[in-house]
């Protein structure tokens, strides 16, 4: 606009209309949002799955599944008349727990003692034993749980854990966080392609995925890959039968996050995995229990920055 030059009455009033119309698209653009929301957070977590894990197959491979979240998902499955395949570094837990789920459930149990924080000479060998182990089995699920955290600003994120030292600690949480999930999965999915059943591939993420995490940066970064990865082979493996979900819990009741207690917002190990199971099939992503469902939908729905500066301060 040149100097000296007014607005006309007119060009006043197509500026209103048009800041109007960009209001009133805003409103509706919010409300809904708000609506889908709502609808979808009454599926996923208030309604009981409609998935027939038999249907699939008998056998469920459950990664990291000697304590925490992994082993309350084995016993929901074992619950269900699966059969289970356990899989994780630990050799005598994994046997208490195999003889523990057989007894009470009444179901086999097959174990594959691996540590998912290790890559080196023998892991190509390691891996190898899931692919043979799985060859004959009749997959329907497939849960990749195991997981490492680190808590704390970048550099001093593992001063407090049995990885003391960023060098290896850094690695390690990457190779059990990412590479192993794709690696059991691309042992796995073979099998489950062959079957011709269908099924369905859970990866356990994070709610700390779902925002800027300061002091859980590399933690909250790998865990974005198990989102990505899992919405990613969604769609490739669309009108497969073949299902893929990824689950973001926020803080549960287990050794990884040092909470003994339970509260309002921290489940139980046992309680999230039986929430969980009930969400599986209805979205490729959910909180897997309902109280952590509503904690996502307020910090997806809120401005990051201002999310993020928040979880920085606290």
């Amino acid at each position: 606009m040149e100097k000296g030059e007014v607005f006309t009455m007119d060009e006043n009033c197509n500026y209103v209309k048009m800041f109007s119309a960009i209001g009133i698209l805003s409103l509706l653009y919010i409300a809904i949002r708000l609506v889908y929301g709502i609808w979808s957070y009454f599926i996923i977590y208030l309604t009981p799955t409609k998935l027939n894990f038999n249907s699939f197959g008998s056998w469920a491979v459950v990664t990291g599944s000697t304590d925490g979240i992994g082993k309350g998902i084995a016993y929901e499955l074992a619950k269900r008349k699966m059969n289970i395949l356990l899989i994780s570094r630990n050799s005598e837990k994994l046997k208490t727990v195999s003889t523990e789920i057989e007894q009470k459930f009444d179901v086999k149990t097959k174990i594959v003692a691996l540590d998912l924080s290790v890559v080196d000479d023998t892991t190509e060998a390691n891996y190898s034993k899931i692919a043979n182990v799985v060859e004959n089995l009749d997959i329907a699920v497939l849960v990749n749980n195991a997981g490492l955290g680190a808590n704390g600003e970048f550099l001093n994120a593992f001063s407090k854990s049995k990885d003391s030292d960023i060098k290896t600690g850094i690695p390690k949480l990457i190779y059990c966080n990412d590479y192993a999930m794709a690696m059991v999965t691309a042992m796995v999915l073979p099998q489950m392609q062959a079957n011709g059943k269908g099924g369905i591939v859970v990866n356990l993420s994070s709610l700390a995925a779902s925002v800027t995490m300061p002091k859980h940066a590399l933690y909250s970064a790998s865990k974005r890959f198990n989102d990505t990865f899992t919405k990613a082979m969604n769609e490739e493996y669309n009108g497969s039968g073949i299902l893929f979900q990824s689950i973001l819990p926020g803080v549960v009741s287990t050794n990884m996050t040092s909470n003994s207690k339970t509260s309002f917002l921290v489940p139980s190990y046992e309680e999230f995995a039986s929430h969980t199971i009930d969400t599986l099939g209805k979205n490729v992503m959910s909180a897997g229990y309902y109280r952590h469902g509503l904690l996502h939908i307020l910090l997806t729905m809120l401005p990051e920055p201002l999310v993020s500066r928040a979880l920085m301060k606290r």
